[in-house]
């Protein structure tokens, strides 16, 4: 029976690579990019626009058997260097820090006729190159 119930708990799982308190507190406005490579590792991403602005994500989620799976903690640290490679500031966001974004369903109008199936393969019949066909 204990068995039993203890199955019933919830499933932690881990997303990410969370940085340890200690390395990561020793990034600091000075250091180089070397030395957060050194510290913390490759980032988990970088925003192709802004190379200068690494991010490091983990988030943990739970799960209840067949429940949806519920994200219980986010922590995403954000590192700024300047042209240098100079670090010029260091941010922490948590799971509070996001925001939900609105889905907006819209269609891109586009051009030239919309064609059923059956239009589609009879208006190919006939339109096929036999110069080309290797005999």
């Amino acid at each position: 029976m204990v068995a039993g119930v203890a199955a019933c708990g919830p499933d932690v799982i881990p997303h990410g690579d969370l940085p340890q308190p200690d390395h990561l507190s020793q990034i600091e406005p000075g250091r180089t990019r070397s030395d957060v490579l050194a510290l913390l590792g490759t980032p988990s991403t970088t925003f192709n626009l802004d190379a200068d602005r690494w991010y490091y994500i983990s988030n943990q989620s739970q799960e209840y058997m067949w429940h949806h799976i519920e994200e219980v903690s986010r922590l995403v640290i954000v590192i700024d260097f300047d042209k240098k490679g100079v670090v010029t500031g260091v941010r922490k966001l948590t799971l509070k820090d996001g925001e939900d974004v609105a889905m907006v369903e819209r269609t891109t109008p586009t051009s030239g006729n919309t064609l059923s199936l059956l239009g589609q393969l009879v208006g190919n019949v006939g339109r096929f190159d036999t110069s080309t066909a290797t005999k």
